[in-house]
């Protein structure tokens, strides 16, 4: 009934109208500590009605607000949750970056396990939280914006409960001071969990892997699409080989060329040391200074299938450097092709004034990996540099 859960549900509720085929459930935990309840289990009701949610209520018995009260209401409501949940379903809890910030700070105060600290988990098990990538301000804007009626627990005003003395008292005193402090602590707990070998992307193949040449490194995956999964530790490991000696923190700027990469951006972007990152569909080049190609082009034409196009790529990828581009001569399926490229505009010039068609090659591959495209084959020339 609060506004993070009603937040999420409405939130599964849209995904569901995108066209997602998935069932949605919701459970309302009554705890019998307060008579203003009965209306908030009908405020519930009411919202589920309204979006033609199956709504499950259970009311819990025993619990003592006097008596470790935050502990075993929470170990009550997942007993319930347990009880309720179906062998092919997740139950979606709407945590937030504010409540992991809390219970971290909570953890490192009666406690020197590094792992208590981390935080509340994105996944565990079956339980998901989603809402684990914004914060409480986020969605209380969400919830004002689709007018989300939801019910504010007076308790959680009520600072004699250890969450509620860091959330009331101590995170807003700290917020005021370092307003960057909930970014610097989800880069610093995603490191951490990375270093424990507990981070969720260590349990995603990680498609980039590193080329490294004698002025910059190359970042490239093979595949057809575009995982960003890991992309951060590689953009970190090819700084190192550049720039061994290099302080300060890059986090803000690795994540900023991580969301240009999804957006199509090509760069370059600046990091500290005056290293250069420029971007293509799963290729990034890191160097020292912008690159100065020459016309010496190792050329290679045939007709290929996906696969010996792809085969073809790794096999070339430790003689050249970036970029590579394909030239198509008889073209069977539709490709958006580059105009032009700042690091190689000589290679899109025709000598009778003509621009010469090309596309990446790693981008290609996303064209070609389509179902629809798949198993069509290509006449090909690929530029390499030498």
């Amino acid at each position: 009934g609060g506004g993070d859960s009603m937040a999420a549900l409405l939130c599964l509720n849209y995904n569901k109208s995108f066209g997602y085929s998935f069932g949605v459930r919701a459970i309302h935990i009554n705890h019998g500590t307060r008579s203003t309840q009965a209306l908030d289990e009908k405020s519930v009701r009411d919202f589920c009605s309204h979006l033609g949610i199956d709504l499950i209520v259970e009311t819990l018995d025993g619990l003592d607000v006097d008596r470790n009260f935050e502990q075993n209401a929470r170990l009550a409501r997942y007993e319930v949750f347990k009880k309720h949940l179906k062998q092919n379903e997740v139950l979606v809890l709407g945590h937030h970056i504010d409540d992991s910030f809390e219970w971290s700070m909570m953890q490192s105060l009666r406690s020197s396990s590094l792992k208590g600290q981390l935080g509340v988990p994105v996944r565990n098990g079956k339980f998901i939280r989603p809402f684990m990538s914004v914060t409480r301000k986020q969605i209380e804007n969400y919830a004002k914006a689709y007018s989300i009626a939801f019910i504010e627990d007076p308790t959680n005003k009520d600072s004699k409960y250890e969450r509620n003395f860091i959330r009331n008292e101590v995170a807003p005193k700290l917020s005021a001071r370092y307003p960057a402090m909930l970014k610097h602590y989800v880069r610093r707990q995603n490191e951490l969990a990375r270093v424990l070998g507990v981070h969720q992307s260590l349990n995603i193949r990680d498609e980039f892997e590193l080329i490294i040449n004698q002025d910059s490194v190359e970042i490239v995956s093979f595949s057809g699409e575009l995982n960003t999964s890991g992309l951060e530790s590689k953009i970190l490991e090819a700084i190192k080989i550049l720039n061994p000696n290099s302080r300060g923190s890059v986090s803000h700027q690795i994540d900023k060329i991580v969301q240009a990469l999804r957006n199509h951006k090509k760069g370059p972007f600046t990091l500290s040391g005056g290293l250069l990152v420029y971007l293509s569909f799963n290729h990034l080049l890191v160097c020292k200074s912008k690159p100065v190609f020459n016309n010496q082009l190792d050329q290679v034409t045939g007709v290929y299938g996906l696969k010996e196009f792809r085969d073809l790529l790794k096999e070339k990828k430790n003689e050249t450097i970036w970029p590579a581009w394909v030239q198509i001569e008889k073209q069977t399926f539709n490709v958006e092709f580059s105009k032009s490229h700042e690091l190689w505009p000589d290679l899109f010039a025709l000598p009778d004034g003509g621009t010469r068609k090309l596309v990446a090659a790693c981008k290609l591959l996303k064209y070609w990996t389509q179902a629809k495209n798949k198993n069509k084959k290509l006449r090909l020339r690929l530029f390499l540099s030498l």
